[in-house]
This record gives C-alpha cells, structure tokens and sequence, in this order.
C-alpha cells in the first residue's frame, strides 16, 4: 500500500529568548522528517519567522521532501515555492497543494517576533480556486496542507470543489475520525505533535474517485514502538542539547544572582502569613491548579509550558526543575521547588521581598496578564471582566 506523508507547518520552534537555540532544534527536526521520508510539507507562521533565506536554506538540507505553497510570496508578488507537486507512488499520482493564513502572520509582525518583514501572501481559497483544477487534471487524489484553523478547512471545502483531503494545520484541535464536508475529507491531528494522523482511501477501478475511507488520530504516546534506529538517534542528541542548554541556563543564573543580590521568590505560602483572605480566595481560582493542567496533560517537564504554569521559571530563586540521572549519567527523574508551582502572588505583583517598595505591583494592569493570556492561550480572557468578577483572588 503506498503511503504519503505530509505536514501542513508548525513544526518549529519559536524564536523565543526562552529558547535555548532554536534553530539548532529546527535543523534537527526538519533532518529527521528526512529520514522518515516525509514526501511534502506546507510552511506555518512559525517557518516564516526565521525570513526568506532562513528557511530556503534548512528546506534545501531534505531535498526529498517537497515544499509547495500556492500563495506565500515574497515583496514582488512572485510565489517563494512552487504552487504544488505530484508525487506517483504504485501507480496514484497523489496532487499536492499547500497555503498558509496571513493573518497569523501579521498577528507575529505586530508582537515583534517576525525577524524579516518580506512575505506577502495571496488570498488562501481564491490561490487554491486556481491551482486545484490544475492539479485535478493530472492527479488522482487532491490533497490541500492547509496553515489555517478548522473553521477555515469547513469554508475551503465547501466553497473550492475538487479537493480530496484537507490536513489541518495551525491549531487543528484533535479529531479522532476525518470530518466530513461533501467529497471532501479534514484532517484534524491534534497540536504538539501528540498525534498521527491516519486516513486510508479506497479508489475505483480506474482510481479517479474515492469511494471508501478509514482513518484515525492515533496518540503517539507509550503505545507506539519506538524506532529502533531512530530512538537512539533522537535520546543521544536531546541528551545533548539538554545538558548544553542546562549549562547556559546555571551561567545565566548566576549573571543574574550577582546583579539581583537579596530579591528573592518566596511562594504564596509566606504571603499568605498576612494575606489570609486573599490566599483563601486564590487557592480556589484555576492560577491555584494551574500546575496540575501540565501533569493532566503529561507536559510538567515541558519549559515552553511552564513558563506561565509556575512562578518565577528560569528566573534565579524561581522554579526550578532539574532532573536526577541514573548510573550511566542519564536523565531519568525530574525534580523541583515544589513551592513555586501554580501561577502565585508573585507572578502579578513581582517577588515576595518586592513587598513595601516601589517595585512591588499592587495592581497587575492587562499588560501583566497578557505575559501568558496571549495568542493561542487569549481564548475567552477578558482582563476587565476577570478582574470584576474576583477570578484573579
């Protein structure tokens, strides 16, 4: 059974000060969907990050794997990547197509994550209106990476005929089956790369139309055989890039406890001393359990989850998680300041020997809450209304 493996974009990682080397990482995901054989992929907003040259320079490592875009441009209008591509495997000629959103795009520029400014972008269904029909006529399944949300799959699929299957790609949410609108079929595979997507078509005799399917988000998760020359791959170098990046986060540590002198992270528990309504109140708001959301969702050792789950992460007398490692010197066991989980009182209103000074935040403005409440975690906040209605304590 031929097999097409695709991805529709996000796979890197943010170019975030909290980041130890990003790009570092980025080289070695895109070297290993190499090696797994990935035949296609679409860019996300998070590629784009990284500008022009940047990312045609990491694509060009994995010749194999194509890289198509029906509408991302640069400043002339001129297509970066080529519109699509078909690929034949045991006879099917799989069209495949990719857009991304602007909008997430402009959303990077205007918070200053954005390092070059030089893409433009064409409309995403009037781009895939043109190309579609195209890649119809010489394919025998249409496939469309599309870098935008599930609503924006549902009106592409209605309103763009001739498309197949649809991989969703930015903030997909998890479905296990594909959802369904007319001839074509969503592909919903969950965020974090927590899930694979399966879909299995069949085709008529003369493979020009699906007429049965199967498919299915599979957790990848302790259930699924690890590679057995893969794994060591991948545990030598993450051992690595953690040592290394352990490394410069003690150097930075100290840097900073030499300019910081006294001011120290206390937990609520000390605040609490004197704050006894105030802590009563909190320690029922979803701040007091924030913590507990990670472990839930098997992401308590995760640093860009923890950031905004703990108080004071990577910060010198914050939280800190470490990891206890085994004869071999391998890192088995995670351990922290168990005081310093959930988002505190000094995560709004600065360290606990801030209290009595200037420095000290007596009332937390929207900026304070927008640190975390922003992005793909702004769904639902309203700073006016959480703050009327007590949720904060």
């Amino acid at each position: 059974m031929p097999v097409l493996l695709v991805d529709a974009g996000n796979f890197f990682v943010p170019n975030e000060e909290r980041v130890f080397s990003p790009w570092e990482k980025n080289e070695f995901m895109y070297d290993m969907m190499g090696r797994l054989q990935y035949d296609a992929v679409t860019p996300g907003d998070l590629e784009l990050l990284y500008g022009v040259q940047s990312i045609k320079g990491l694509y060009s490592r994995q010749m194999n794997i194509q890289v198509v875009s029906a509408n991302v441009q640069d400043r002339n209008g001129n297509l970066i990547w080529p519109a699509s591509t078909v690929i034949t495997k045991d006879g099917i000629r799989y069209g495949v197509t990719g857009v991304t959103g602007s909008a997430f795009y402009t959303f990077n520029v205007k918070r200053g994550l954005q390092q070059e400014d030089e893409f433009t972008f064409a409309d995403s269904k009037e781009a895939l209106a043109k190309v579609v029909p195209e890649l119809k006529a010489k394919s025998d399944i249409v496939v469309v990476l599309l870098h935008e949300g599930p609503g924006d799959a549902r009106r592409i699929a209605e309103e763009v005929e001739g498309i197949d299957v649809i991989v969703v790609g930015h903030n997909p949410g998890y479905m296990f089956n594909p959802d369904r609108v007319g001839n074509t079929l969503i592909m919903r595979g969950g965020n974090r790369g927590q899930y694979l997507s399966i879909l299995e078509l069949t085709l008529d005799d003369t493979k020009s139309r699906v007429i049965d399917y199967n498919g299915e988000g599979k957790p990848l998760d302790e259930g699924v055989a690890k590679d057995t020359e893969i794994e060591p791959v991948v545990t030598t170098w993450e051992d690595d890039y953690k040592e290394r990046e352990q490394k410069q986060k003690r150097e930075k540590a100290a840097e900073k406890a030499v300019l910081q002198g006294t001011e120290k992270f206390l937990g609520a528990e000390v605040c609490a001393r004197c704050h006894v309504e105030q802590y009563a109140r909190w320690s029922e708001t979803p701040h007091a359990r924030a913590f507990k959301t990670l472990v839930e969702a098997e992401k308590q050792t995760d640093d860009a989850c923890l950031e905004c789950h703990v108080v004071g992460f990577d910060e010198p007398t914050g939280y800190a998680l470490s990891w206890l490692k085994d004869d071999l010197g391998r890192p088995v066991t995670p351990t922290d300041n168990a005081s310093l989980r959930n988002v505190q009182c000094e995560n709004c209103h600065g360290m606990g020997t801030y209290h009595g000074t200037n420095l000290m935040v007596t009332v937390p403005d929207e900026e304070t809450c927008r640190t975390c409440h922003q992005g793909d975690f702004d769904r639902n906040f309203n700073y006016q209304e959480a703050m009327a209605s007590g949720a904060i304590h």
